[in-house]
Order: C-alpha cells, then structure tokens, then sequence
C-alpha cells in the first residue's frame, strides 16, 4: 500500500512539472493536423479548380469536375441498390503513409466507409478529387482493427485519412 502511494506522488510531481507538455497523442497530431491544413494549405495547389467543405467537416479539393452520373449509396428494397462505381484510388495518412495503393478497382457506395460514400455521391462520374477525412467519417477511434487494406498496412485509431479519387464510371445510379 505504501509503494502504491509513491507511485501516485512520483506520476503526479512528473505531470505537474511538465513532463507530458510536448506529448502529442495520434489523435492529437490528426486533429491538429486537419486543422492547420484547412487554414494554411487547402487549395493552395495552382492546379485547383475549387475547394470545398462538406457538411461532415470533409475538406475537398477539386482537380477536375466531370460531366456524368452522380452514384447512390442506397441499399432500400424499393429505391434499389447502391450504385457501382470504378475508379482510381490512392490513400494516405497524414504523416505520408500509403495505406491503399494506387489501384483500379469497383466497389459497390454502400459497401464504403461513410466518409468515402458522401465524397462519392457529391461527385459526377469524370471528376478527380482530393479529399481529407477526419477520423470520424473514416475508421474512427478503432482504426481498421487488423484486418489489412490493399497496402498491407493497418489504419490506426483516430485516423485523418486522404484520399486521391478519380471516379472513373457509375452503373446503376
């Protein structure tokens, strides 16, 4: 009992004299890195056609708009199922980690995570964007959990991902 009382005297003087101050969890780094990005880096590429926010604090910047069909996430028996959309995608985090490798592949909207399904379904099939989630319209604070993406590399908690889109094709919008 008494070693259990030096123990909390020792991790209170170390806290009180500013031994955690420039400790910086995960989450901490992300959420401070969305926002000085938003105020200080967003749109700044001369390439940008447009910026926008989207209402789920999704940071997007737009490359090029395309001129086609606009995807659906719905799974309703009676509006049908989502759509299908081809395209390229590459994700990052914010420290440069490729976590999904430059591919094309399909995927059905309703099958995404939901940040990924509100980008989509903002945009029309030709465009290229640029997107920035904040971990809560990504894998949250339980990151991917173990299971592998196409970059063999597990997404941690509290991740802001980014995600370089081209929407290549929409069936079934």
């Amino acid at each position: 009992m008494k070693q259990l009382k030096y123990i909390i005297v020792i991790l209170l003087l170390l806290t009180a004299s500013g031994c955690t101050k420039h400790f910086m969890t995960w989450k901490d780094y992300n959420n401070e890195w969305l926002k000085e990005f938003a105020e200080n880096d967003f749109g700044k590429d001369p390439e940008i056609v447009r910026t926008t926010i989207l209402p789920s604090g999704i940071l997007v910047e737009v490359y090029h708009d395309g001129y086609g069909a606009y995807p659906k996430r719905t799974n309703d028996p009676v509006r049908g199922t989502s759509s299908e959309v081809n395209l390229t995608l590459e994700g990052y985090l914010v420290d440069g980690t490729n976590f999904l490798l430059k591919g094309t592949t399909s995927y059905y909207v309703s099958d995404l995570i939901g940040g990924l399904q509100e980008v989509l379904c903002s945009m029309r099939q030709g465009s290229h964007w640029k997107v920035y989630l904040p971990y809560s319209e990504a894998y949250g604070s339980k990151g991917t959990e173990g299971s592998l993406t196409n970059g063999n590399f597990n997404v941690p908690p509290y991740s802001v991902l980014i995600f370089d889109i081209d929407l290549l094709d929409v069936t079934n919008y």
